[in-house]
């Protein structure tokens, strides 16, 4: 689970860096506010996934963070999916990496999950 969270915390911040720099390459050239405001929230995404990395614990708070993401990275796949090539030239490979984020995600989080011991089961 902790390194779900340091591939995503990179992958994070690599898009981050060029949704800021380069706001034409990601959405249309109409939409650059649009790219810079998506670029920010891709770096808090970012940090906020090194930083539980850096401090992470087998505490349940690690496993909420961890399916909150991921449920937010198979969102976003489902939203550039559906997205107009107009709007965003490159939906597809946008879709590709945002569903590659929800399984590395998702294998970090079934990894990390124990079967529940009853009195049953003993």
């Amino acid at each position: 689970m902790k390194l779900a969270f340091l591939v995503c915390g990179i992958i994070e911040l690599i898009g981050a860096a060029a949704c800021s720099f380069f706001p034409t390459l990601i959405f249309a050239e109409t939409a650059p506010l649009i790219s810079k405001m998506y670029g920010l929230s891709a770096s808090v995404i970012g940090i906020i996934s090194l930083l539980a990395y850096r401090d992470f614990s087998p505490a349940p708070l690690f496993r909420h963070l961890l399916v909150l993401m991921m449920f937010f990275h198979g969102a976003l796949a489902m939203l550039c999916f559906k997205a107009s090539a107009a709007l965003i030239p490159y939906h597809l490979p946008a879709t590709i990496v945002h569903l590659a984020m929800f399984v590395i995600l998702l294998f970090g989080y079934m990894s990390n999950v124990k079967p529940q011991v009853t009195a049953e089961t003993e």
